[in-house]
């Protein structure tokens, strides 16, 4: 498996890219900084709140395997310091629940809270 970082634009703003994303997990939430990564197919999000590290993993054609998730947990927050993964269950029902409509086959949203040193 390869993890690639996508190149992005300084003046991209992740709420611009997934507004529908952003609007249901992140939007009291002020974000520290984001980077976009792919796997495959599948899509990662690693949002840096200031209390936690958010990744957030779509796949729009097949599930993801939780062999996926492991890696990309091992290579994103292998230096993270903090408090157990936390994983959300039933995001895209929830979000349809309030009208968000996001088409994906699987999403998967983990989060890990920081401690600051």
């Amino acid at each position: 498996m390869k993890l690639i970082k996508s190149q992005l634009n300084t003046s991209v703003s992740l709420r611009r890219v997934y507004p529908i994303i952003c609007s249901y997990l992140f939007d009291n939430v002020r974000i520290k900084s984001y980077e976009i990564y792919t796997l495959d197919r599948t899509t990662i999000l690693k949002v840096d709140t200031f209390d936690s590290i958010v990744l957030v993993l779509f796949n729009k054609s097949r599930k993801i395997e939780q062999t996926e998730i492991d890696f990309v947990c091992d290579k994103l927050l292998a230096g993270v310091k903090g408090g157990d993964c936390i994983y959300l269950d039933g995001v895209l029902e929830k979000m349809a629940a309030q009208g968000l409509e996001f088409t994906a086959k699987d999403f998967v949203v983990i989060q890990k809270a920081v401690t600051q040193d």
